[in-house]
């Protein structure tokens, strides 16, 4: 099996457990708004993969710790736009991000329109480049970027995804690291 077919069923095992609703326990204070799997009202399905957290044991040179979150973010068919919270910031820290990747599996044709990551008051679209077509057909797309963003003390990290077309499932994955230091 190629690495594109495992990352396909990879994705889709992901998407299945999506429907599903998951406690996942917080490794610090950090709260999502979305723990497990959720329906948003726009007809989007949540996944918080990794909740957001700072990761166990580990510290940079500067007293900041290290801090991931993930998610798998489905749109179920009559939604081709979702704005979706995957984080919170936690109090008296400043999230200093990174790091962000972006997959997406859409139907044939369909395309991602917009990506954009909102750590605070100001949204950033990212770069998107199309994969060759999966082995079922699937309209593939990537992103990742290293970056450097800012997300304040009890800020909400927002990601928002466009599609082309409403028809049929769109599925996304989304991962976001970087680094928690004291807020200023």
């Amino acid at each position: 099996m190629n690495n594109e077919n495992k990352l396909i069923a990879k994705f889709r095992m992901l998407a299945l457990l999506a429907l599903v609703v998951i406690a996942v326990p917080l490794a610090t204070q950090a709260q999502t708004r979305d723990k497990g799997a959720s329906l948003e009202p726009t007809g989007t399905i949540v996944e918080i993969v990794s909740s957001a957290n700072a990761v166990s044991g580990a510290s940079l040179t500067n007293g900041a710790q290290p801090f991931e979150v993930s998610a798998n973010i489905t749109q179920q068919p009559q939604t081709n736009v979702s704005v979706v919270n995957i984080a919170t910031v936690p109090q008296g820290k400043r999230f200093v991000i990174e790091f962000v990747s972006f997959f997406s599996q859409l139907p044939t044709g369909q395309r991602v329109v917009d990506w954009k990551l909102t750590p605070a008051t100001v949204s950033h679209s990212l770069l998107i480049t199309q994969q060759p077509d999966g082995i079922t057909g699937a309209a593939i797309f990537r992103a990742n970027q290293e970056l450097r963003l800012y997300a304040p003390p009890f800020g909400q990290i927002q990601v928002q995804i466009s599609r082309s077309s409403n028809q049929g499932t769109g599925l996304f994955t989304v991962s976001i690291s970087g680094y928690l230091e004291d807020a200023l």
